[in-house]
C-alpha cells in the first residue's frame, strides 16, 4: 500500500470515481516533469502589468479603501499594514474569512468566486476561474486552524479530483490545486512530504499561499498595478515565494 493510499483511503474506494489519468501506474512511466524536491519546495512568481478588467463588487472596493487607508496610516510600510490585518483577523471564522480571501484574489486581478457554505457538491471553498485552467482553492480560516496543516493538503487533493471528475470548470491535470491559510506551518516537514507524495503518486501539484503573502500580492497590485502571472499560479508547487 502506498503512502497516499494510507492517507487517502477514500480516493481508492468505490464512493469516488477517480479519473483514470490520476490513478498511479506501475507499468508505464509518468509523462510529467518532476518539480522541486523537499529541499527546495518554494515557487517564485513573476509580476506583470494587469491586462483587461476584472469586475469587483462594492464590498471589494471597500476592502481596497481599507488597504489604502492602512497604507497611508502606516507611512507606506507594507509590513506594518500586514501585521495590523493579521492581528485584526486572527479569530475570524469561515463565514467572514472565505469571502475575504475571494475578494482579495479579485483585487489582485483574478476572476474568483467563493462557494456558498453548505453546498456539498462544491467541495472547494473558492475557484480561480479561467477558460482553460481553473484552479480550485481550499481555504482555512484562523478560527479553524492558525497554521496550514496536512488536513488542508488532503482536502486540496480531493478538490482537484472532484474538479477533474465532474468538470464544472475547465482545468488540466497539470494545473495546481491551491491551499490558502493563515500561516505556513512552523514545522513544514510533514506538509512538504505529503505534497511530494501526492505529486509522485498522482501527478497533482499542491500550491500553498499564506495570508501575509496574499496581502502582499494585493498591495503589489494596488500600489504598483502588478499581479503574478497566471501561468505562475497555474504551476505553483509548494509554498509561494515572493
Amino acid at each position: 500500500m502506498s503512502v497516499c493510499e494510507e492517507i487517502f483511503p477514500e480516493i481508492t474506494s468505490p464512493i469516488i470515481s477517480v479519473p483514470a489519468s490520476i490513478t498511479p501506474s506501475t507499468t508505464s512511466p509518468v509523462s510529467y516533469q518532476q518539480p522541486k524536491t523537499a529541499h527546495n519546495i518554494y515557487s517564485s512568481v513573476l509580476f506583470e502589468r494587469k491586462a483587461g478588467y476584472i469586475a469587483v463588487s462594492h464590498s471589494d472596493k471597500m476592502i481596497i479603501d481599507e488597504l489604502l487607508d492602512n497604507y497611508k496610516c502606516n507611512q507606506s510600510n507594507i509590513e506594518k499594514c500586514i501585521a495590523g490585518f493579521m492581528s485584526k483577523l486572527h479569530t475570524s471564522n469561515k463565514g467572514e474569512f472565505y469571502p475575504l480571501v475571494a475578494s482579495l484574489l479579485r483585487i489582485v486581478g483574478y476572476k474568483c468566486e467563493h462557494s456558498r457554505l453548505g453546498v456539498n457538491y462544491q467541495r472547494w471553498d473558492a475557484m480561480l476561474i479561467d477558460s482553460h485552467e481553473s484552479i480550485p482553492i481550499e481555504i482555512k480560516s484562523p478560527g479553524e486552524e492558525q497554521y496550514i496543516s496536512v488536513k488542508a493538503i488532503r482536502q486540496a487533493l480531493e478538490n482537484k479530483i472532484i474538479l477533474l471528475s465532474r468538470k464544472p470548470y475547465p482545468t488540466k491535470m497539470a494545473t495546481t490545486s491551491l491551499v490558502i491559510g493563515y500561516y505556513i506551518p512552523n514545522d513544514r516537514s510533514e506538509v512538504i512530504q505529503l505534497i511530494e507524495d501526492i505529486y509522485k503518486s498522482f501527478g497533482i501539484r499542491i500550491g500553498i499561499i499564506d495570508f501575509p503573502s496574499l496581502l502582499r500580492l494585493c498591495y503589489e497590485h494596488i500600489i504598483n498595478k502588478n499581479r503574478p502571472k497566471y501561468r505562475d499560479m497555474v504551476n505553483l508547487y509548494g509554498f509561494i515565494k515572493l
